[in-house]
């Protein structure tokens, strides 16, 4: 079944379609803590982020605040409505969010796959698996993320990856299409919808 990049209950500003001249590049970060190792690693990341010339954008459920001083003063941090604004960047980096990894890939868009732990641990491994996404070893985040993040824009076989993705993806049927299927697979005797299965 066709993935549909999921609405979401966030106010989609004008801004937000209107890019710039620069890539775009959204990076969606994981709710953190203040004073955990998961904060301080997620701030040392956007200060490595800071240096790129990218339109950057954070989606945070940190306030601006949180990151003040070193970014560029176009950048922008907030509780922003994430799959509105997939379909607009050149590159999206997350830990490995199935819901942001399944929009990136219906969208066509690179990925960039952060170090994650606990239960994003092993997705964060199996999402560069599927093409279309490059991953950023833990440790590498302030030599390796200008790296990474020039191949997600730059590199023909990556985005090559995401588009064959996105046509993929949108060669699936649409729910809609299932219903009918569903519907007659309820009311089936449960040996014609094994022989169906077989």
């Amino acid at each position: 079944m066709r993935h549909i990049i999921c609405g979401t209950q966030q106010l989609v500003e004008p801004w937000m379609h209107l890019k710039g001249d620069r890539p775009r590049v959204l990076f969606v970060l994981p709710e953190t803590d203040g004073v955990s190792a998961a904060h301080h690693h997620t701030t040392r990341l956007i200060k490595a982020a800071a240096h790129l010339d990218v339109e950057l954008l954070i989606a945070s459920t940190s306030g601006p605040d949180e990151f003040s001083g070193f970014l560029p003063l176009d950048a922008r941090v907030g509780r922003f409505p994430v799959a509105a604004l997939i379909a607009t960047c050149d590159a999206v980096a997350h830990s490995a969010d199935a819901a942001t990894a399944l929009d990136c890939m219906a969208a066509g868009v690179p990925q960039i796959v952060l170090p994650a732990g606990g239960s994003r641990a092993h997705r964060n491994a199996v999402v560069p698996t599927y093409g279309g996404a490059l991953q950023l070893h833990s440790g590498h985040e302030h030599r390796g993320l200008a790296e990474v993040v020039r191949s997600a824009l730059e590199d023909s076989v990556v985005r090559g990856a995401a588009r064959r993705l996105r046509l993929e993806v949108e060669s699936m049927p649409p729910p809609a299409s299932l219903v009918a299927m569903l519907e007659q697979s309820a009311v089936s005797p449960v040996d014609e919808r094994t022989a169906r299965i077989g």
